[in-house]
């Protein structure tokens, strides 16, 4: 849906981590945990699946063509984040999905949603360096 604005959508120390709101963590450890039976092998896996996506997924809110495209990016975008226990993310990308049916302030949460997503990129590339 452009509109010509710049949305066209109207072993790492886990403690250390920037506080991106929520519970404090851009990621729940304990939830991906679980999610992956305790696997670093299928953690690393999934985070850099999660990573590869991401931007992508921003991208194509950003420059959805209709308002159904870009509903069906932040779907994507916020089932694949409550995967991985990112669920700050998952809330932001829910609320770009509603905002799309409500036009309102999309440009607004597209930049609350951006910036959480580049928190978490940022805590994964941390946590994929660290690699045992």
């Amino acid at each position: 849906m452009r509109d010509g604005g710049d949305v066209g959508f109207g072993a790492v120390r886990r403690d250390a981590v920037r506080p991106v709101g929520g519970d404090g963590r851009p990621l729940d450890f304990a939830h991906l945990d679980r999610m992956t039976f305790g696997s670093r092998d299928l953690q690393h896996e999934v985070l850099g699946m999660f990573l590869a996506q991401s931007q992508a997924l921003l991208d194509r809110i950003r420059s959805a063509a209709d308002a159904d495209s870009g509903r069906r990016a932040a779907h994507t975008l916020k089932g694949s984040a409550r995967g991985i226990g990112a669920f700050r993310v998952a809330r932001l990308a829910e609320a770009v999905e509603m905002a799309e049916r409500v036009p309102g302030d999309a440009a607004h949460l597209f930049g609350e949603l951006t910036a959480a997503v580049e928190a978490v990129d940022r805590v994964i590339r941390q946590e994929l360096g660290n690699r045992a």
